[in-house]
């Protein structure tokens, strides 16, 4: 609580993690009204008591997530982390087309990159498939059948299909 009230008063607007000591009501109502934007991490809850209850009264409030993950740490798995995905949907309260939009173009519109996270004309070309609905099953994301990066093929499942 005192490094997120340190934060507010110098008007930091994203916070890099979501808050790992339960934070008062007060301080969560201040940085929604500043427009502070939390970076999930919601996925170490075996390690921070507080965040899960951060992110629901955070999302209640109206406080605006962006999708971010532990990768760092051996037990998360690399890439994207549909654990923490599925926290978004269901401690933030998010659908599953919002949690993808966060994890995808509302990232690159927060960093000034409006085609980032995109299919469209002249957007970085980094593209995964999955065979199966991902707003079904948030799941699949962690194994996609199919990842071109940089224009480049690097995984191909479907081509391995009978």
């Amino acid at each position: 609580p005192r490094g997120a009230q340190i934060a507010l008063e110098a008007g930091v607007d994203e916070w890099a993690h979501t808050p790992c000591e339960e934070l008062p009501e007060a301080q969560l109502r201040r940085a929604v009204a500043q427009g502070v934007k939390m970076v999930s991490t919601i996925d170490t809850l075996a390690q921070c008591a507080g965040v899960a209850k951060n992110a629901s009264r955070f999302a209640a409030l109206g406080g605006e997530f962006l999708y971010g993950a532990e990768i760092a740490h051996p037990d998360i798995p690399w890439g994207i982390d549909a654990q923490e995905l599925l926290y978004l949907r269901h401690l933030a309260g998010m659908d599953a087309l919002e949690v993808l939009r966060t994890a995808t173009s509302k990232a690159g519109l927060h960093v000034n990159q409006a085609l980032l996270g995109s299919l469209m004309p002249g957007a970085p070309a980094d593209l995964i498939a999955v065979r199966g609905d991902p707003t079904e099953n948030l799941k699949l994301l962690e194994y996609p059948d199919l990842v071109i990066s940089g224009g480049k093929l690097v995984v191909d499942r479907f081509s391995d299909t009978h």
